[in-house]
């Protein structure tokens, strides 16, 4: 091959290298069209040269393409794992608060009942000691079931719930602290609820109790738990008498239903409440566990 067509040649090819970093539609008529000039111009024998040059600079595009949107796409995941690991952590921390207001409303309002009726007795003259002495002891027996809801909470954090006698001790708890009668069924045998749905079933039934000492003229109340196709159903009702004086308005711990409701949709289940003709309603419905 002459000098000029040793020229043509690598002209062509350096062409056909160029044509392969354009976009396929584009290079590859472009390559096919530098062959074939090479053929009409007396090079068949090296027409081929270009269209090789070709493939390898569009080749080695494709796979850096693919190198590079490989990298975007692991920096997108990572930046969805971080994502998504900050999401769980502003939840847990969230689900923490929740258990922390959760215990400190309950307790904080049953003490306050106790003080109040305490000092209401105080102003009684002869002051009645015995009864004194008894709400002395009711207020003591809160704070203990205090430390005891703090262990709850605590070994929910690590990974364990509470269980059915932690709910029918609830009910007693709370009849003994408010004074109004807690009627408590359960269902036999009591059915497996994982931990989320455990730890909602507990404080709605606590959220529920703890708003009837703050806002109720309740006689009574009634926490009933049956299982109907596969879910829990659980009901806390209290029924209001002819109490002359209400309860004095208690003030709320900030989060109260709305805050349950969040809890139960994430285990799965339904939260309502409302008024009833004789009183007030919480109705909460629940997976069982599989």
């Amino acid at each position: 091959m002459s000098e000029v067509g040793t020229v043509v040649v690598s002209l062509g090819c350096l062409v056909a290298a160029a044509a392969g970093l354009l976009p396929p539609r584009f290079g590859a008529p472009l390559a096919v069209a530098v062959g074939l000039g090479l053929v009409g111009a007396g090079f068949s024998a090296v027409a081929l040269s270009p269209l090789c040059a070709y493939l390898v600079v569009a080749l080695s595009r494709t796979v850096m393409r693919e190198r590079a949107t490989r990298r975007r796409l692991e920096a997108s995941s990572a930046a969805a794992r971080a994502a998504q690991t900050r999401e769980a952590v502003l939840g847990e921390r969230t689900r923490i608060a929740g258990d922390i207001h959760d215990v400190v409303a309950h307790t904080a309002s049953a003490l306050l009942v106790q003080l109040m009726a305490m000092r209401s007795l105080l102003e009684d003259n002869p002051v009645d000691v015995p009864r004194l002495r008894a709400m002395l002891d009711r207020g003591v027996e809160v704070a203990r079931a205090s430390m005891h809801e703090t262990q709850t909470v605590l070994s929910a954090l690590r990974g364990g719930g509470p269980d059915w006698a932690q709910v029918h001790q609830l009910a007693n708890d709370f009849a003994m602290t408010s004074g109004l009668p807690c009627e408590i069924v359960l269902p036999d045998p009591a059915p497996a609820l994982d931990q989320d749905a455990a730890l909602a079933l507990y404080r709605t039934v606590q959220e529920a109790l703890t708003n009837t000492v703050r806002h109720s003229a309740a006689e009574r109340v009634r926490v009933e738990v049956t299982v109907q196709d596969g879910r829990v159903l659980a009901t806390v009702e209290d029924i209001e008498g002819q109490r002359r004086q209400p309860r004095p308005e208690l003030p709320s711990g900030g989060q109260g239903l709305a805050g349950l409701r969040e809890r139960v949709a994430a285990a799965g289940g339904t939260l309502v409440a409302g008024p009833t003709a004789t009183g007030f309603l919480v109705r909460l419905t629940l997976p069982v566990a599989r």
